[in-house]
């Protein structure tokens, strides 16, 4: 089983390091992944939900300078600031 599939299989079953990840090839456009942003903060919120903490100041990162989503700076800044205060949504 391949490492990409192997991540997919892990994320989908809850597992919030597969899924920050998974994020990341997605951001990066890395690893026979294509890049695709909006899917990249999909997964960051899933990891995010777990309490991933890197995740977390990943997506107020993306909202800070809206990657993958419409920015949304002060958002983001608390986000990135405090990154357990913000409800994900």
């Amino acid at each position: 089983m391949k490492r990409l599939d192997r991540l997919n299989d892990a994320s989908s079953k809850g597992d919030a390091d597969a899924s920050y990840e998974l994020a990341m090839l997605y951001m990066a456009g890395i690893e026979g992944v294509e890049k695709d942003e909006e899917k990249g903060f999909k997964l960051f919120v899933l990891a995010g939900h777990k309490e991933h903490p890197v995740a977390l100041c990943r997506l107020g990162s993306c909202w800070f300078r809206g990657v993958g989503v419409p920015k949304r700076d002060k958002v983001g800044l608390v986000a990135t600031l405090t990154p357990h205060a913000v409800i994900l949504a």
